[in-house]
């Protein structure tokens, strides 16, 4: 399989959320809204020898770093999307940290690491889980953030499951083939065009094991379509239906393919946004404005005899 353009994608983030660089969208270089406490609780967590009000400061520090470092100004990023977990909102995720057995866990596209850092808060040894990305630039404001070390908490592997060198004997992703025990994907597959999601699809089964878990969420739309204006939309971001989403992933092989949806709005809400914060306008994405934005929150699993 060959590697995505770039025209395709700016950034392949997962715990960034609906990344609108994919339509060459930029921002100022600074927060577009004011930072909440309730954004504040999972740092909180991490660093409970800080006030509010320091924390504050270092978010908007740790913010202007990054802007200013990497060139990283699309609207997630603007939005602080990062500050809170993502993967408290899948509905397997308490049984997941429940498990008595924690094997492997591989984020694609995991971005600052937000959601790998509250996994180990709940229990998943930190020695088996990896965040991989196709770029380093996300993953060291992390670090800068979180301030948790030189390396981080777990291991970081640049990589892109999409260009076959990083899968094939002597990538740093061929260990994974086979021995994962859940692959996660957050807000990554509205990024492709329709070929490169279902690549994806197939290609992240290769890397569950048996009986795995391929388990994410992504943006979808009623009736499905090119994600943002183009005047060739081909190569553009496609969002399927969710039942079209449903069935790329069976076609991929998976079985137990399961999906949550909610409106776009919700999703949105439940991040901590308002309103004013995550406007979306249908046309500038669509060029129309009969299209519903939804979130589809999915899971799926590879055979026990594939």
């Amino acid at each position: 399989m060959s590697r995505p353009q770039e025209a395709d994608f700016h950034h392949l983030t997962g715990d960034n959320g609906l990344c609108l660089a994919t339509m060459g969208t930029f921002v100022d270089a600074k927060p577009e809204r004011d930072i909440t406490e309730p954004d504040l609780q999972f740092l909180k967590s991490l660093k409970p020898h800080l006030s509010v009000s320091e924390l504050k400061a270092h978010v908007l520090e740790s913010f202007a770093r990054g802007m200013n470092t990497g060139g990283v100004k699309y609207r997630c990023f603007q939005s602080l999307y990062h500050l809170l977990p993502a993967i408290t909102d899948h509905y397997l995720y308490t049984s997941l940290v429940s498990r008595s057995q924690k094997g492997l866990f591989l984020d694609l596209g995991g971005g600052q690491g937000t959601d790998a850092r509250k996994l180990i808060q709940d229990g998943w040894p930190a020695q088996h889980i990896t965040i991989s990305d196709v770029e380093t630039f996300l993953w060291n404001v992390g670090l800068d953030l979180y301030e948790d070390g030189p390396k981080g908490p777990v291991q970081f592997i640049k990589a892109n499951i999409l260009d076959a060198a990083d899968i094939n004997s002597g990538g740093p992703l061929h260990n994974f083939l086979g021995a994962t025990d859940v692959v996660y994907a957050q807000a990554v597959l509205h990024l492709f065009n329709k070929e490169t999601v279902k690549a994806y699809a197939t290609t992240a089964k290769a890397l569950v094991k048996p009986g795995g878990l391929f388990i994410g969420a992504n943006c979808t739309s009623d009736p499905p379509g090119a994600f943002g204006k183009r005047e060739d939309s081909s190569g553009a971001p496609w969002l399927y239906t969710p039942a079209g989403f449903k069935a790329v992933l069976e076609e991929a092989g998976y079985v137990d393919v399961r999906i949550e949806t909610s409106p776009f709005d919700d999703f949105i809400r439940r991040r901590g946004f308002g309103p004013t914060h995550w406007d979306v306008d249908i046309s500038k994405l669509f060029g129309d404005s009969k299209r519903q934005l939804i979130w589809a929150t999915w899971s799926a699993t590879r055979p026990t005899s594939s």
